[in-house]
């Protein structure tokens, strides 16, 4: 993986890399393959503000832009890219049970 930060360039084996890094780094792996789809969970948890703006827009970029299909699953409301279209929630209902609703974004 290389790091470039201005006119510098720092080559970094996965082990050295940080938490934040290395999910930028298996996204860019993914789209490497060219998937018709992405599926990803709670991607941005951990990240900074900074960093978790930055992702979100790279996720709304891979999903506009390309034509991939995002099957993104999160906690938080938040988290939710814009291009998202649709929304499947699994909300508690009585017990141990829940309520599947589908709606569009």
């Amino acid at each position: 993986m290389i790091e470039i930060t201005g006119t510098q360039q720092k080559f970094m084996t996965v082990e050295d890399i940080t938490i934040r890094l290395f999910d930028r780094y298996v996204l860019a792996r993914a789209m490497v393959k060219t998937p018709p789809s992405l599926i990803l969970g709670d991607f941005r948890e951990g990240f900074d503000r900074t960093n978790r703006g930055m992702v979100l827009r790279l996720l709304d970029d891979i999903g506009t832009a390309t034509g991939k299909h995002l099957l993104y699953v999160t906690h938080r409301e938040d988290d939710i890219p814009r291009c998202v279209r649709h929304r499947l929630a699994f909300e508690a209902a009585s017990g141990d049970h829940y309520r599947v609703r589908c709606s569009a974004v």
